[in-house]
């Protein structure tokens, strides 16, 4: 099964309006992971979302997000494989917090993965994306299309999907 790493950003709301330690899914981001699921690609999600605040009630948080968001795969048909986070604040100054590359390394090196031809569906913009480009992932971007990302960027997770999929029955 060929894996596939999505930040968390791209699966969850992330609006001015979205409680960072509320889940609310973006449309059409649990569907996407189940076609992702239906192709037989197993789905890793990454994210740092302990912001500030108590570590320990951030983890319990982040621990409840996380169950929703596995059970609303799952209902929508498809399945989360892992979920990885860096359980620090931001001013820890941890080696696996974006904009540093150490939580997808970790992950390549727990899964042997080579990073070079694991996608990683990040936004275009922000510290994961930077991390991503550091770790040498393949780095697909979800968002305007306004940057000067030599990376492909699409609207929506859904659209990233099709473009992976569609790779796959052009290489067979």
């Amino acid at each position: 099964m060929q894996p596939v790493i999505v930040d968390l950003d791209v699966i969850r709301d992330t609006s001015r309006d979205a409680a960072p330690d509320q889940w609310n899914p973006r449309p059409g981001s649990l569907e996407a992971i189940a076609r992702l699921s239906r192709a037989d690609r197993r789905v890793l999600v990454t994210g740092t979302p302990v912001r500030d605040g108590d570590p320990a009630t951030a983890l319990d948080r982040l621990t409840r997000l996380h169950n929703r968001l596995s059970q609303a795969a799952s209902n929508a048909g498809g399945q989360i494989d892992a979920i990885l986070f860096c359980p620090h604040g931001p001013d820890t100054n941890c080696p696996c917090r974006p904009p540093r590359p150490g939580l997808l390394l970790d992950i390549a090196l727990r899964q042997q993965l080579r990073l070079e031809l694991v996608p990683y569906i990040t936004l275009d913009q922000g510290p994961a994306l930077e991390a991503g480009r550091t770790a040498g992932l393949r780095c697909l971007l979800l968002g305007t299309g306004n940057t000067d990302a030599a990376e492909p960027c699409f609207s929506s997770l859904d659209s990233a999907v099709q473009y992976l999929l569609d790779e796959t029955d052009n290489a067979d």
